[in-house]
């Protein structure tokens, strides 16, 4: 296949998946938040939006490979995440209590708000952490990273992270921990060629702050 065909078709395949995702993201959530609680709407939107993006990768086996779901390297990526994950904690945890030591406070860099109801946290925990990392990998890097990286790789981490830090800026919060996340979750899918490293990273990151939270402003009602 030649470079006008490949262009062509990775265009098309990132339109066609983000026209997806962003349908059930708009369409799918007003339905089901008609007479669903928001989280367990989030929870189905997010297992539709995985379902149609491995469906549209698998279409085309050189998508699925430079998509980082092929099993070839499946072992290098999960070694990777798992690696990268202590690794990533160790260090933020160090950071932490070294910017502590001197006076700065980061834990409202890293606490997020949880549901007020048991059952509610327990689908948080669900959909936000195990969840939507998968949906959200499949689409920033598995598409966005891997059609930008026929450019290069500094341009393709820059503007995944971009569109990954996007929906979590809010006018007083300047989302650091995901341009962080997406750089980190970035490079290892470059080093791991598979989408297994960022996954585990990303749920591993996810989880520990939930956690966090959990452990520091008690359990629901």
């Amino acid at each position: 296949m030649d470079n006008h065909k490949q262009f062509f078709l990775r265009f098309t395949t990132l339109l066609i998946a983000t026209t997806l995702v962003l349908i059930s993201e708009l369409l799918l959530s007003k339905i089901l938040n008609l007479f669903l609680l928001p989280i367990t709407t989030i929870m189905i939107v997010r297992t539709v939006q995985i379902f149609l993006m491995v469906f549209i990768l698998k279409s085309n086996p050189n998508n699925l490979k430079l998509s980082g779901l092929s099993l070839q390297n499946f072992s290098q990526g999960y070694k990777t995440g798992l690696i990268w994950s202590a690794t990533f904690g160790i260090t933020v945890l160090t950071l932490y209590f070294s910017l502590n030591f001197i006076g700065i406070n980061t834990l409202k860099y890293l606490l997020i708000k949880l549901p007020k109801n048991n059952l509610e946290t327990i689908l948080f925990f669900i959909t936000a952490g195990l969840i939507s990392p998968i949906a959200e990998e499949l689409f920033f890097r598995g598409f966005i990273y891997t059609y930008f990286r026929k450019y290069n790789a500094f341009i393709a981490i820059i503007i995944s992270t971009t569109f990954f830090a996007l929906p979590h800026f809010q006018l007083n919060t300047f989302p650091v921990i995901p341009i962080i996340g997406g750089i980190v979750f970035a490079l290892s899918f470059e080093y791991s060629k598979s989408l297994a490293a960022p996954i585990i990273i990303h749920i591993s990151g996810n989880l520990t702050i939930f956690l966090l939270t959990l452990f520091i402003t008690g359990p629901p009602l």
